[in-house]
């Protein structure tokens, strides 16, 4: 039997014609289809590290095969209709994609697809975008409250939380270090130590390589004053009472001592006198009342039997003691010699000394000293 092959176009013929000598004859044709492409593969734009699919469609005699190329080269082992790029990188933009499509009567190539690759690039966000700290006492840190720090991009994100100015500072408690991976969350810390009372405001800003830089959060606390204390804060109070000289002359150089103490511990100003003359001022001090203003009472004409500020402290089982330039001296014991004959102006004076005490208590005891046996404030 002879065959014959015709082709034409897309398509080739097979005949089988009878030889001579032969008690018959066959005749018969089988038309093959070269593949036919229905879906081209498309362009694609992705960012770096992520794949990119691309597929095509295709009709005619079967079986047909695959083969894909990049750049017009062979791809090994992308056999399939379909085919996948491992994690993509910058050296991937503008690659091309054809596949070539066989079968028993031929081949046939498709389009090209271009890969697109841009950039990865970080993304970030803040959540709360705001933080109330409510009130807090002057000087006395608040607890710690933490912004989430989400970098929703797809590279890592490198940033640095910039220092708080005022009275908000970050409180080393969240994870945040100064780089975060792509999805990946952390958490910053922020306390509250107003310096004043009042509204105080701030901002927790972080620079960061992401395109919306920077990310701030908004802060916001309410100073309020420090409640009373519940135990003693000092070991010694000392109360110092000066007769006939001027605000200015005990607070200046002119009295170094005083003027030292008042830098080193701080100076009360809205005190002032309740009456006049100086004795009314100085049963106020003790006694909380102005018992007399009439200076020439004495502690056998007026001996003070109200409640005052030594009873007190004795009965909260305090000690005290009194300085004077001249605290009890003899002549003051007794009614024949008043005090101020002697020229004994403490205890005319002082309401701590004008009572039975000054007649009870010898000079340099326990509670009553010369004002010489003052002891330095250190």
């Amino acid at each position: 039997m002879l065959f014959r092959v015709f082709v034409v176009g897309g398509y080739f013929a097979l005949t089988a014609l009878g030889l001579l000598g032969c008690t018959g004859s066959t005749d018969s044709t089988v038309h093959l289809s070269l593949p036919s492409i229905v879906s081209q593969p498309t362009s694609q734009t992705v960012t770096a590290g992520q794949t990119a699919t691309s597929s095509v469609e295709a009709t005619g005699a079967a079986p047909l095969s695959y083969q894909w190329q990049r750049n017009r080269t062979a791809i090994s082992g992308a056999t399939s209709s379909s085919y996948t790029t491992a994690a993509t990188t910058s050296s991937d933009n503008g690659a091309q994609f054809t596949v070539m499509v066989n079968n028993p009567a031929g081949s046939v190539t498709s389009n090209a697809a271009t890969l697109t690759v841009i950039a990865a690039v970080p993304s970030v966000s803040f959540s709360p975008t705001s933080l109330t700290f409510g009130s807090q006492a002057v000087w006395t840190p608040s607890s710690a409250q933490f912004v989430t720090f989400s970098n929703t991009g797809t590279s890592t994100l490198i940033f640095r939380a910039e220092p708080i100015q005022g009275d908000f500072s970050l409180a080393s408690q969240g994870t945040c270090s100064t780089s975060l991976a792509a999805g990946a969350s952390c958490t910053l810390s922020t306390q509250f130590t107003p310096t004043t009372t009042g509204t105080r405001t701030g901002t927790l800003s972080v620079n960061d390589n992401a395109s919306t830089t920077p990310q701030v959060v908004a802060l916001t606390g309410l100073g309020v004053p420090n409640p009373p204390p519940t135990t003693t804060l000092f070991g010694h109070v000392a109360i110092l009472v000066e007769e006939n000289t001027n605000y200015s002359s005990v607070t200046s150089s002119s009295a170094p001592y005083l003027a030292g103490l008042m830098v080193q511990y701080g100076l009360a100003t809205q005190y002032y006198a309740n009456t006049h003359p100086s004795i009314g001022n100085y049963f106020m001090l003790t006694t909380g009342q102005i018992l007399t203003n009439d200076d020439r009472q004495i502690h056998s004409s007026f001996p003070v039997s109200m409640d005052n500020v030594v009873r007190e402290l004795v009965a909260a089982g305090k000690t005290w003691k009194a300085y004077a330039e001249k605290a009890c001296p003899r002549s003051a014991t007794s009614a024949a010699t008043p005090p101020a004959a002697a020229g004994n102006t403490t205890s005319v004076t002082s309401p701590l000394l004008t009572s039975p005490m000054c007649r009870a208590v010898p000079p340099n005891s326990k509670t009553l000293s010369p004002l010489r046996n003052w002891p330095r404030i250190s």
